[in-house]
């Protein structure tokens, strides 16, 4: 059984500098993170309560802003990693592939200890890529895993029909579900 978060990231406005913002999440604990991304600071808070993930899971679509991932810790902040963010982000324009994220899965992976799965998945808009988005998921879970999952960021519907995937392999593959989590 492993610990897994699942967590979405989407699109920045380009009146933001194509960056999210900084914003401050405090949880019930009292602990507070700085970062632009609710599941990083998730991610934190599970460790401060010795529920450390073993899998962390990122949805987004081929245009989400996935280089902005290479800003949540300083330590990520090699000449390495700052040329691979630059080369996804301008890929990301056209639509990032699998293969495009594989430098960003690997420096998360080694940053925060843990296998790091990025994923595009579609939009959803017809039922074909709902059912596509719940593969996605599907294929990253194992039966009897234990799900935290983040519906913060991402275009407004995609969490939820990721929400609402989790909900339907609860029941057919046994996962737990820990939390639901939204970063307001």
């Amino acid at each position: 059984m492993s610990k897994v978060l699942i967590t979405t990231i989407g699109k920045v406005q380009k009146e933001n500098n194509n960056r999210y913002r900084t914003t401050n999440y405090k949880f019930d604990n009292g602990e507070k993170y700085t970062t632009p991304f609710f599941g990083y600071a998730l991610y934190q808070y599970l460790i401060s309560i010795k529920k450390k993930p073993d899998k962390i899971i990122i949805l987004g679509t081929s245009t989400s802003t996935w280089d902005a991932w290479y800003d949540v810790d300083e330590a990520l902040f090699t000449d390495e990693n700052i040329e691979s963010a630059t080369n996804l982000n301008k890929k990301i324009e056209a639509g990032a592939v699998l293969e495009d994220l594989k430098p960003l899965e690997s420096a998360l992976s080694t940053n925060f200890n843990a296998n790091v799965i990025c994923q595009i998945i579609p939009y959803g808009q017809t039922v074909e890529e709902q059912v596509e988005i719940l593969s996605c998921i599907k294929n990253e879970i194992d039966k009897d895993d234990d799900i935290v999952i983040d519906v913060t960021h991402g275009l407004r519907h995609l969490p939820m029909l990721e929400l609402l995937s989790t909900f339907l392999l609860k029941h057919s593959s046994n996962i737990r579900m820990s939390g639901i989590y939204y970063g307001a």
